[in-house]
């Protein structure tokens, strides 16, 4: 009977080598697909910001490994005449601060004219995934801080690009706001309940001397 199972067990072990191993660990197959997303504010269409990265995706294992070769820029320049008006209107006691922030997506409301104003979520629901600040931006006054347009473009890039870098991966609709702000006006409002999406425009006696708003559908 030994010499019988013999010749059983040898075609059983060939058999078994001819087939493939079904544990077998498929090795790791990443893939780049490049995200870019050119949009302008959403009121004026005229300020351009500019989001392009890499996702990364482990195409054996179906995950995604998240973003890389971020890179986001934003071009204000058309608020510089703004900015400059204030400043000469009040040359020896100005102040600004500019406000970038970081809301929770809501529709933006349609005028009659067809045209749409941006709507955002008030301070208390300011999002919060990930890490990461939510809003922050430079100030310039007439005797602390000298303005100088460059160094304000320069410190709002810095600012966006350390608030969006690590939203990238949340996959979630956002509203990013820039607010200008008379910061002697603004001290006051933010003794009290103040809120970033409903501040009073400043030929209405409230803070605010212009904004833009934008609407990121980051994928």
């Amino acid at each position: 009977m030994k010499t019988a199972t013999i010749p059983a067990l040898l075609v059983a072990v060939f058999l078994g080598a001819c087939q493939p191993e079904a544990d077998e660990v498929q090795p790791d197959v990443l893939r780049n697909e490049p995200v870019t997303l050119t949009t302008k504010d959403v009121e004026l269409a005229q300020s351009t910001l500019a989001v392009s990265y890499e996702k990364v995706f482990n195409v054996a294992r179906g995950l995604s490994y998240g973003v890389t070769k971020a890179e986001i820029s934003v071009d204000v320049s058309d608020i510089r005449s703004a900015v400059e008006a204030f400043i000469a209107a009040h040359p020896n006691d100005y102040g600004l601060y500019f406000r970038l922030e970081l809301r929770e997506n809501q529709p933006d409301s349609i005028l009659p004219d067809g045209s749409r104003k941006l709507r955002a979520g008030a301070m208390p629901g300011t999002i919060s995934v990930n890490e990461g600040p939510n809003r922050g931006g430079p100030s310039v006054y007439a005797k602390q801080a000298p303005y100088a347009w460059n160094q304000v473009a320069a410190e709002l890039q810095i600012a966006l690009r350390e608030m969006l870098l690590p939203r990238l991966q949340s996959q979630q609709a956002l509203k990013l706001m820039l607010s200008v702000y008379d910061t002697k006006r603004f001290s006051g409002e933010a003794e009290g309940k103040f809120d970033g999406g409903t501040a009073k425009s400043h030929a209405d006696g409230g803070s605010r001397v212009l904004y833009r708003g934008w609407n990121l559908e980051v994928k």
